[in-house]
């Protein structure tokens, strides 16, 4: 056995998922070839240090997926993988571990240290499937990945892992212009028993211990090893088209390994990881891929790269034009068109007179990491041997085409030209316009949207502010932006190719967030050593630069603004400075306003260069967007060698085959770059007495109307700058219940999105707008139906759109602060939509102090006794959904999950009497108010189904609010019968019922026969003899409220019945739920008995849920001033909306076959927690 350190590779690349609610990729599969080959030609590799499972779309041929069983990225494979890299690796050895799909969530099996009750996992191809063993097939959690690379850890290797996927839950409006590797969580729940053996143990030892600090990623797999993950653990994980091959790949794989490509034995993670997140975050705004993990770990943790690694020739082919090779390596190891090679014979070392050269002139289509090489020298006898060795000579350097998507045949025309030879070509050598029909992998797109151009990022995302009139003159202008756009990202992404320059660490550069400095240094100076560092208002920025080598070099600081904008920065007067060996230089008072306030923040960047001989770089400035272009003289060159051609080519020449650099490009230039984030200032406005109107601006064109007397300041920002400014208070989020997959859910028939108050502009686009209230605590008190604020915006019209409805925040709670209202004008675009909504409960912020004088971030500053209340702002959306009521039977697999259709949803079928045939136990889940019985069939039955055989499974969804409990009841019953069930069915019928359809099934037991074909009913959180919070809008606020502040199990419906006014006088279901209602005199006067046995859980709301102290909610919520009474002396002991006294009060005690259980949960905690469970399951046992 070989003593030297060996390097081992698992790679799982997933494109084709067999459930089909889980969308298929298309890129994932290239991504661990490409890797695999990458590694294989680096390090030479033997095919047994490697293992690869993927899972390929079907051949269009024969119809059936290449992969052979034990290479599919199965469950069981890739635990498999696992496996096998502890049984291969030793001390010294180097694990990589790669991963490219789908990631996702999952219920979490360890709550005390998943704050939001959700796994991380990866989505294997056969996940949310049945296995051919009749067992259910689950995602691979984040802890049982911790377990393998713990015990590889512990052997003494050393592990890389890399994930490019996601785990966000939230969807996105619309459809989506590039594929995101995230799909919705799996809902279903599952116990220790379902995990690989030994993290199964591991929990179960450590469920007690104190939780695990939450990374940026989101993974929870912390130990020594080196973490990169393709974004963050809010964001998106996108797929990227190669611009010149048309090969789809994972943004962060594709840029990895152009990255990787000129890295050697000494190059750090930390070094690749600073060109990969600055080249996707070009591409995509709203992806910035993340390192965890000791980032100064050689890439190869010290294993000897081979000397003079190489490819090899694999076929040879000539004809007329020439003699062509065929070569192992593609972009991946650095070969390009344009790349230069030089072949040796076959074993011969790679030095000397070469036997032949050639440049790459093609790469192969058909098989990812290969190319075609044109032999420019050939040998004197014309041979060349199948296996010669190549060594490349001169990289080419990367493509600089954007491709462009436009479907409106103005700007196509705009973005073409016919040249010399009457041929149409683009307008520049940096855009090529993609073929209609054929957007995907467009870097830039553009759309009409009402009578306006909008110019967004490869993800559809806006990221130019100014939308060009839709005419042939707007069409030109939105050509100009977009070379402009493609000119500052050649700019920003270029560095150069070897990342092991001898001038690498030539020199130290710094740079300070500060207000106050001393003659050489910032006094109170804030790094700006990550891209996430801030530069908050007010503060300046100090660059210092020093050169640490031996020898004189030359600078120059480029500036790249928030406005598409590039300045030389130092030296002022001249194209570059002279720095001696140990020499410094440093340039204060660099300031950035940000000349759009509501886009909140902003990116920019420092581009410093070194260079061993003067050189200028002013060719790459670049003017502002919609900025006078600047003089020639401005961007002139001063001497012409390869880099100042290079430069030329990335500024204004173009190249549309690539730039080849053929001296050593470390030999004369460097870069490094310095990126950071720049928040707006918060303007604020006064709110004067008198005044009843105020304009605060934004594209949105708000506009507050206000009582005479109310006085104060608003600020209008974002949660972004909210969270960033001093004295922050970092917990400033949107409210948990509309953060959810269900509430973002579009196949919902209400669903809601955050308002921005920015139209577009970097990755500001997407911030939830904050709109802060700076008052003394009258005047936020006085703020009421009667007395409301009033705000009106313009939107763009948008399909199934009702409305913006604001939400209160105060530092603890949310809060349901408005309804809509009528706008006072109409918009003057008939492509948008005024709307206006009232805020009626602005609460008292729990910050507020004593003494006065808070200070809460994107408020106005105060030093008096003003509090600040805070709004958030979300559209609301509504569908009409063909109706689903009635009996349905849940298609669902054999552990009890629900098979789902495309939209990610249960699937259902009318329930017929055929269905009752044989059957010999059935189920039937019930509801509550304004909800549905997906929850029930996702969530609880996976659970309540294992704890007996039942072979039908039935639902019944009905209309929550203009019919009556008994109604429901009666028509539930018609229902039943219509079926088959009656006296003598044979049919043992359970019903598991929540909140009003507890209601529901006692009237069709007790009132309409259902006694005779019912045994059991499962009662959860029911009001048997009503609530006292039954007044309309009372229950709907309340119940609206408690989803607010909490990740509910169901979509929110009831939040936008509240905005809208849905029903609030009229809700006879409401009205049933009211103390002595006709429905509750005839349910509970009956004293004859009927033998079904009833179950009730009800809740007492012990433990708070979250942090969130309900009893102080209600009143805050205002509702313990309109009943006079708090929560508890309200219901006394509740769930938070029943009280234990009502559900316990079946016929006012006149049930003899009864019981109740007392459990610790609140009221949307019924049939998913273990507490409930495991109630249901004992009952189920007598």
């Amino acid at each position: 056995m070989s003593t030297q350190p060996q390097f081992y590779a698992l790679f799982v690349g997933i494109d084709n998922y067999r459930s089909p609610s889980v969308s298929d990729l298309r890129g994932c599969v290239n991504d661990v070839k490409a890797m695999a080959s990458f590694v294989r030609a680096k390090l030479n590799l033997p095919d047994a240090n490697i293992r690869v499972y993927t899972s390929s779309h079907p051949s269009d041929m024969t119809g059936e997926a290449p992969e052979a069983p034990e290479s599919v990225a199965s469950r069981a494979n890739i635990l498999a993988g696992f496996e096998w890299l502890m049984g291969q690796a030793r001390a010294k050895d180097q694990v990589f571990i790669h991963y490219s799909g789908h990631g996702s969530q999952a219920p979490t099996v360890d709550p005390n240290n998943e704050p939001d009750g959700l796994d991380e996992t990866l989505v294997p191809c056969d996940s949310r499937m049945v296995g051919l063993d009749g067992q259910p097939v689950y995602d691979v959690l984040d802890k049982e990945i911790k377990t393998y690379i713990d015990l590889i850890e512990a052997s003494g290797a050393y592990i890389t892992v890399f994930f490019d996927c996601c785990h966000s839950g939230s969807g996105t409006r619309g459809e989506q212009k590039v594929l995101t590797r995230k799909t919705p969580e799996d809902s279903r729940t599952r116990s220790l028993e379902t995990l690989e053996t030994r993290t199964a143990t591991r929990l179960a030892e450590q469920l007690k211990l104190p939780p695990q600090p939450v990374t940026a990623s989101g993974w929870h797999i912390s130990g020594g090893h080196v973490l990169l993950a393709g974004c963050r653990d809010e964001e998106l994980s996108h797929e990227y088209r190669d611009p010149e091959t048309g090969t789809w790949h994972g943004a962060t794989t594709y840029f990895l390994m152009r990255a990787l490509r000129s890295a050697d034995a000494t190059t750090t993670w930390g070094q690749v990881y600073d060109q990969v997140r600055t080249q996707v975050n070009a591409q995509y705004k709203n992806q910035m891929p993340q390192l965890e993990g000791p980032q100064n770990r050689a890439i190869f943790g010290g294993l000897a790269v081979p000397v003079q690694p190489h490819l090899l020739v694999e076929k040879v082919e000539s004809d007329s034009s020439g003699i062509f090779v065929h070569i192992n390596g593609g972009p991946p190891v650095g070969l390009n068109v344009g790349s230069r090679i030089e072949l040796y014979s076959p074993g011969s070392g790679l030095s000397g007179q070469p036997l032949a050269k050639g440049v790459v002139d093609a790469l192969d289509m058909d098989s990812v990491g290969y190319v075609w090489a044109k032999v420019t020298a050939p040998p004197a006898d014309g041979v060349i041997p199948n296996l010669s060795r190549v060594k490349i000579s001169a990289q080419s350097y990367d493509n600089l085409v954007y491709p462009v998507a436009a479907a409106d045949g103005l700007v196509r025309s705009a973005l073409m030209k016919v040249n010399a030879e009457g041929e149409a070509e683009s307008i520049t050598p940096f855009l090529k316009l993609m073929e209609l029909g054929d957007d995907a992998g467009a870097l830039f797109r553009v759309e009409v949207q009402g009578n306006n151009f909008v110019v967004q990022d490869a993800a559809g995302v806006q990221i130019v502010v100014d939308t060009p009139p839709h005419s042939a003159e707007g069409a030109q202008q939105v050509a100009k932006y977009l070379e402009h756009l493609a000119v500052y990202n050649n700019v920003r992404n270029l560095r150069n190719p070897s990342i092991n320059s001898r001038l690498a660490d030539a020199l130290k550069v710094e740079a300070f967030s500060y207000s106050r400095a001393g003659r050489s240094r910032p006094e109170d100076g804030i790094a700006l050593d990550n891209r996430d560092a801030v530069v908050e208002p007010g503060r300046k920025i100090w660059l210092s630069v020093k050169n640490v080598s031996g020898e004189d070099l030359y600078v120059s600081v480029l500036d790249l603004n928030p406005d598409f904008g590039i300045k030389r920065l130092y030296p002022r007067n001249s194209s570059y400075q002279k720095v001696a060996a140990g020499g410094e230089l440093f340039e204060p008072n660099i300031r950035y306003p940000i000349n759009n306030p509501f886009a909140g923040r902003s990116q920019a960047a420092f581009k410093v260069f070194v260079t061993r001989q003067p050189m200028s770089f002013d060719v790459l400035q670049l003017e502002d967007l919609n900025e006078p272009p600047l003089s020639a003289s401005t961007r002139s060159l001063e001497s012409n060698n390869p880099l100042s051609r290079l430069l030329s080519g990335v500024r204004s020449q173009g190249t549309r085959g690539g730039a080849v650099i053929d001296d050593a490009p470390d030999d004369l230039w460097y870069v490094q770059q310095i990126e950071f984030t720049v928040l707006a200032d918060n303007k604020a406005q006064e709110l004067p007495p008198g005044t009843t109107t105020v304009d605060i601006g934004s594209p949105l064109e708000m506009t507050l109307t206000k009582p005479a007397g109310f006085t104060g300041q608003i600020v209008a920002s974002s949660v972004e700058q909210a969270t960033r400014g001093a004295d922050v208070d970092s917990l400033l989020k949107p409210p948990p219940g509309l953060s959810t997959f269900e509430a973002m859910d579009e196949s919902s028939a209400f669903f809601y999105r955050p308002v921005t108050f920015a139209s577009g502009t970097r990755s500001a686009i997407g911030s939830p707008g904050v709109l802060a209230l700076n008052a003394s605590p009258d005047d936020l008190a006085q703020i009421s139906e009667e007395n409301p604020l009033r705000l009106e915006m313009t939107l763009d019209e948008e399909p199934d759109l009702q409305g913006v409805m604001p939400i209160a925040f105060d530092g603890e709670h949310y809060f349901l602060a408005g309804q809509i209202d009528d706008a006072s004008i109409g918009s003057r675009d008939p492509n948008r939509r005024r709307v206006a909504l009232s805020i009626t409960h602005l609460p008292l912020p729990a910050d507020a102090t004593a003494g006065g004088g808070t200070r809460t971030a994107g408020d106005a500053p105060t030093r008096d006794l003003k509090r600040t209340a805070r709004l958030f702002f979300y559209k609301v959306y509504r569908k009409e959904l063909p109706a689903d009521t009635g009996l349905r039977r849940p298609i669902l697999n054999p552990d009890q999950t629900p098979v789902k259709g495309a939209d990610g949803k249960p699937s259902y079928v009318p329930a017929t009497p055929a269905d009752l045939s044989g059957a010999k136990r059935a189920a039937l889940l019930i509801h509550g108010f304004t909800s549905d019985t997906t929850w029930l069939v996702e969530k609880a039955w996976p659970r309540l189904g294992k704890l007996a055989d039942y072979d039908l499974v039935l639902t019944y969804d009905y209309e929550s609010f203009n019919t009556g409990m008994g109604e429901n009841g009666m028509l539930l019953a018609q229902a039943l019968t219509g079926l088959g069930f009656g006296p003598d069915d044979g049919i043992q019928l359970d019903i598991f019922c929540h909140s009003m359809g507890t209601q529901v099934a006692r009237a069709m037991v007790e009132l309409e026969g259902g006694h005779v074909y019912t045994d059991r009913v499962f009662l959860a959180g029911a009001p048997n003899a009503g609530t006292r919070i039954a007044d309309a809008k009372s229950a709907i606020f309340w119940a609206g409220t408690i989803l607010l502040n909490q990740t509910g199990l169901e979509a929110p419906t009831v939040i936008a019945n509240w905005f809208l006014k849905k029903a609030l006088d009229s809700a006879v279901s409401v009205g049933d739920l009211m103390p002595g209602s006709e429905l509750y005199k005839k349910l509970n006067s009956r004293t004859a008995p009927l033998g079904v046995k009833y179950f009730v859980q009800i809740g007492t709301n012990k433990a708070l849920d979250g942090g969130v102290d309900w009893n102080a909610l209600f009143s805050k919520a205002g509702l313990a001033k309109a009943f006079d009474k708090g929560l508890d002396a309200l219901l006394g002991p509740n769930d938070l909306l029943v009280g234990v006294a009502s559900a316990k009060a079946v016929r006012n005690g006149h049930w003899p076959n009864l019981k109740v259980a007392e459990l610790d949960g609140h009221h949307v905690q019924y049939f998913w927690t273990d507490e409930s469970v495991e109630k249901v399951k004992e009952w189920m046992a007598e």
